[in-house]
Parts: C-alpha cells; structure tokens; sequence
C-alpha cells in the first residue's frame, strides 16, 4: 500500500494518484523498495531509474479504460537544442535536461497538471486529467508563464558562465480527448489521445516561425481572455483540420482583473 501524504489515505501499489484527494503519490522503486516524491526521475536511494511516466500495471486480461474529457494539452520544447547539444559534453547535456525537466515537472504539478511524457528534450503535460478542476485552461496559461519566467533565470547563470541562452516554445490548446488507461493485458498506460493533443503539439512546433514562445489556440483563449493579455497572430492551416486555427501570443495576465479563487492553487508558492 502507497499512504498518501496529503490525506494519509491507503492506496494500492502501482497507483500514481490518491484515490480519496487526487493528489500525487509517492514513486516506489522497484529495484530497492525505496519511497520517492512524485515526478523524481532516479531513486534517491539506490539511483536506479525510476517510470516517472503515467504509468500503471493492470492484473492480466484487464481491458483499457478510456473516457472523453475537456483538457488543456500543454507541449513545450528546448528550441534549438540540439545545435546546443552538439557543442557540449554528453554530461553537461544530461544535466542541462534534467534541470530543465525537473522545473518544468515542478511547476506544471503545483497548477494541477500532469507530465504526461518527456519526448526527447520536449514536455507534454494535461490539465484537466485524470483529475479535472474549473480552470484548467487557465491554470495551463499560469503554468506556461511561470516556466517562461523561470527559463529567463536559468539564462541569466548561463550567462555568467559564459554559456548560450536557451529559449523555449509552448503550444497550449483546449478540446476533446480520449484519456484512460491504454496498452495490452500486462502493461496499461494512463494517457489521452485525440486532436487537442495533436494541435498542441502543431502550436508549439510553430513558435520559432511565429518567433514567439507561448502560443494560444483560440479555443483556449477564449475561456481566459478575462484574465490574460494576449495579441492575435493569423489563422494558421492544420492537417486533418478543414477550417483554419487562429492562434495567439501570449503576453501575461492583466493586472486588473483578479484570478478565480479555484485558479490559484493552495500547492503554488512564490519562488
């Protein structure tokens, strides 16, 4: 059994998530037994990896469970990252990604969303499953900005180390998924999939052409224009789409209008 250390409740082994409160359990390690907080990639005890993805083990014969739901789908990628790789040592590359994960993990888990997978130097990250709260879009939006802010810091020590800044592209976009435990009688996958994902993901790929960082479907926009700055960019043409997608660039929140109470979650702490 996992004790959740948020309510103290009992859950099976191999569950990611509380059943009682939702919040993220504890990794244990399969080679040593070792407990581990939610989202750390080696055992701080034995330093055996870890499966830090949404991963959970079904007993044999079992059949995915999938659902639809409303999501916000977040992907951020390392722009130019592998010109960058190039020039450096495999060690300093590691760490490099590993520092950048570990933040992005942070921050993403503190708005209520969940790393869905690391995909080469890229982030694919869910608001809105497995646990669904009301203002996971802007949730997404607050997460995004706090990466941007805290992506600029790591480039600042860059700098007086004498090494190139990084930059960063995000795609954030709210629709329709298939989410729930995918795969085949042994191994079972927590993870959506649908269009929303694969527009996401299109937005991001997108950043460096549109030469900005965090970039908005419309979908998503129009559920926090309340509380966002943002500036309109053009409708963007997407395969397997017939209507053409306008997207927007991200500025910051507006000062003057006050975030939900729901949108500010007791876990975010000033850093």
């Amino acid at each position: 059994m996992i004790v959740c250390a948020n309510c103290g409740a009992d859950n099976p082994a191999g569950k990611r998530f509380c059943g009682d409160c939702g919040s993220a359990l504890a990794t244990i390690c399969s080679s040593c037994g070792g407990s581990n907080a939610p989202g750390k990639r080696f055992c701080g005890d034995c330093g055996s990896p870890l499966e830090i993805d949404a991963v959970s083990r079904a007993a044999p014969g079992a059949a995915p469970a999938a659902e639809r739901r409303l999501v916000s789908v977040l992907f951020a990628d390392l722009v130019g990252f592998t010109a960058w790789s190039e020039s450096r040592d495999a060690e300093e590359t590691r760490d490099l990604l590993s520092r950048y994960f570990e933040l992005a993990r942070t921050l993403i888990g503190r708005y209520g969303g969940t790393v869905e997978k690391f995909i080469g130097d890229a982030i694919m990250a869910v608001f809105g499953a497995p646990v669904p709260a009301p203002d996971d879009p802007l949730h997404a939006v607050m997460a995004a900005l706090e990466m941007r802010t805290r992506l600029k810091k790591i480039n600042v020590d860059f700098k007086a180390r004498g090494l190139p800044e990084i930059r960063s592209g995000i795609g954030l976009h709210s629709g329709q998924v298939v989410a729930g435990n995918m795969g085949h009688a042994e191994r079972m996958e927590y993870t959506v999939i649908g269009d929303a994902v694969n527009l996401a993901s299109r937005l991001e790929s997108m950043t460096k052409e549109l030469k900005c960082d965090v970039i908005l479907s419309e979908d998503l926009f129009r559920q926090v224009e309340a509380f966002v700055n943002a500036e309109p960019l053009h409708k963007i043409k997407v395969k397997g789409r017939d209507q053409e997608v306008m997207v927007y660039r991200l500025i910051d929140l507006k000062a003057e209008a006050g975030a939900p109470v729901s949108s500010s979650p007791s876990s975010v702490t000033a850093s």
